[in-house]
């Protein structure tokens, strides 16, 4: 299954941007005197991740109209149009999620193209790491279209709380034998599941 909540933003957020995140080796690594390209990306795509944080901390206060006061869960019905809970945040999301990606792919790209000249050692060593984060906001974007897709057949949505109280949506799916038997069972020779609820000879 899939679950998106704001925390999740900024928690890869925290990973990225340039007080503690992948940012922050990169302009830590600049020459001095060199790599203005490098620069000028960098702070690019930190000044990305302020609006993606911001439309996500909206959209979450909008899901709150979806759990009824007290509720620490509620299904969402499939006639329910999540994107008219909150058309601006979600469209503002998404656009801002498309743009930091895209942020992170062109600073990849100029480093690779200004190479040593620009960046020390420790810097081109955190290449990795930087086409990793692109990758989870990428990742990130198709998680949250996943499950405001309420079409999707043979998938239950609904929302909860996360353990700090803000609102999260989730997609699971209704029946997992199949996802199992791919991933798992055709993979392995050999297959132990165990579970608190059986019983012996049941």
């Amino acid at each position: 299954g899939v679950t998106v909540g704001v925390h999740d933003f900024f928690r890869l957020a925290g990973r990225t941007d340039a007080r503690t995140g992948v940012l922050r080796l990169f302009k830590r690594s600049l020459r001095r005197g060199r790599g203005a390209a490098v620069a000028e990306r960098i702070q690019a795509a930190e000044a990305a991740i302020a609006p993606v944080l911001a439309h996500a901390a909206s959209f979450a206060r909008d899901l709150e109209r979806l759990l009824p006061p007290g509720a620490q869960t509620a299904r969402i019905a499939r006639d329910l149009d999540v994107a008219s809970v909150s058309p601006a945040a979600l469209d503002q999301l998404l656009s801002a999620l498309g743009a930091l990606a895209r942020a992170l792919e062109s600073l990849g790209e100029t480093i690779d193209r200004e190479g040593l000249a620009a960046l020390k050692s420790e810097g081109h060593a955190a290449r990795d790491e930087l086409h990793a984060r692109a990758l989870a906001w990428t990742e990130m974007e198709r998680a949250l279209r996943s499950v405001v897709g309420l079409e999707e057949k043979g998938s239950a949505f609904y929302i909860d709380r996360d353990d700090r109280g803000t609102p999260r949506l989730n997609r699971r799916p209704v029946r997992v034998g199949n996802e199992i038997r791919q991933t798992l069972l055709l993979l392995c020779d050999r297959v132990l599941l165990t579970s608190a609820t059986l019983r012996a000879g049941a």
